[in-house]
């Protein structure tokens, strides 16, 4: 079992130097944290080990690091280095290279390719369309999942389009809907999506003929953007990602850090990614491996003092005050709306 606890906060007003002309406040920003005392961390110590001596967590093998985040202090530890397996802390991961590396203004892009000519409204030749992981084609960013299929189909009307008379194709990657609980599955997604496209493409005024499925993300020699779909930027899509703990979202998103960084969808050019990124972050990657974004890999492996430090390491991070707004909050929202509410 693995726990992960570091004392944090992003951000902050420094009034103590109020602007001409405006009321000087009365508030007066708190005082900088003492390092706690060697008394009072053998007491903490003592009852955090004492809880971890209680069934059920005696027959547990555990890795536990608490860190004051603003004085730096280890305020405890349990067999930091331990690898264990990190369910879904790995969302932590997931999400923090994606919004550090691509910025948490990325955005997701599916782009409408043809070599062909458009001629009174009709695309006389194929189109291609080229998904690349967006995994906002949900319900829980939008009303309905068609809505974004529907704005695809009127950024091609847009474009010039409102018929196209030779053969849909879809290459990349779709997440249509998504399931909480599930691994992603490419080509089940990219089947739904096949079934979806006519009719949403219809609503948006766009007629279709038939509709195929390609391997892989390259379109024909010479086919142009004709139009595209962007995805609400990262520090909304990751929301529902982390708050709920959306298994799908977090796999998605992994293999499209592996796409963009590595030039391969595929979770072994994500563990890459990762592993080079944390080690650039100054964090110890021996014995890290990751299968997925989502945590369900029973063959994930990190230690407490290595998720820890990259909480402490993001929040320094231009994008880590949006990232840390994706988190669940205790008491209030997502996996932890019935947690930490005073009772245990």
């Amino acid at each position: 079992m693995l726990f992960v606890v570091a004392a944090s906060c992003v951000g902050g007003v420094d009034s103590s130097q109020p602007e001409p002309g405006l009321p000087v406040s009365e508030y007066r920003p708190a005082p900088a944290l003492e390092p706690i005392g060697d008394a009072a961390l053998a007491e903490l110590d003592a009852a955090i080990d004492a809880i971890f001596a209680a069934p059920p967590l005696s027959a547990t093998s555990d890795s536990a690091t608490i860190i004051d985040a603003e004085t730096g202090q280890v305020v405890y530890q349990r067999d930091p280095d331990l690898l264990l397996k990190p369910a879904s802390n790995t969302k932590l991961l997931t999400t923090a290279v994606a919004m550090d590396e691509l910025g948490s203004d990325h955005r997701m892009t599916t782009g409408l390719y043809s070599d062909a000519t458009i001629d009174g409204g009709v695309l006389l030749g194929d189109l291609h369309i080229v998904g690349e992981h967006d995994f906002t084609w949900s319900s829980r960013l939008f009303g309905d999942p068609r809505i974004p299929v529907v704005e695809t189909g009127r950024a091609l009307r847009a474009a010039g389009v409102d018929r196209v008379s030779g053969v849909v194709y879809l290459h990349g990657e779709y997440l249509f809907e998504g399931d909480n609980f599930a691994y992603y599955d490419a080509a089940a997604h990219r089947q739904e999506v096949a079934g979806e496209v006519t009719s949403a493409f219809a609503a948006a005024g766009v007629e279709l003929g038939a509709v195929q499925l390609a391997a892989g993300f390259a379109t024909p020699a010479g086919a142009e953007l004709l139009a595209s779909w962007k995805s609400p930027p990262l520090e909304v899509a990751a929301a529902p990602l982390n708050k709920v703990s959306h298994n799908e979202f977090a796999d998605i998103l992994a293999r499209h850090v592996g796409y963009l960084l590595g030039g391969e969808s595929s979770y072994g050019a994500w563990n890459a990614e990762l592993l080079g990124w944390l080690g650039a972050a100054g964090i110890d990657t021996t014995g890290i491996q990751f299968h997925d974004g989502s945590g369900l890999s029973h063959d994930n492996r990190v230690s407490s003092r290595a998720l820890v430090q990259t909480l402490d390491y993001m929040l320094d991070q231009p994008a880590g005050a949006a990232w840390e707004r994706t988190f669940a909050i205790g008491n209030r929202d997502g996996t932890l709306g019935r947690r930490l509410g005073g009772s245990d």
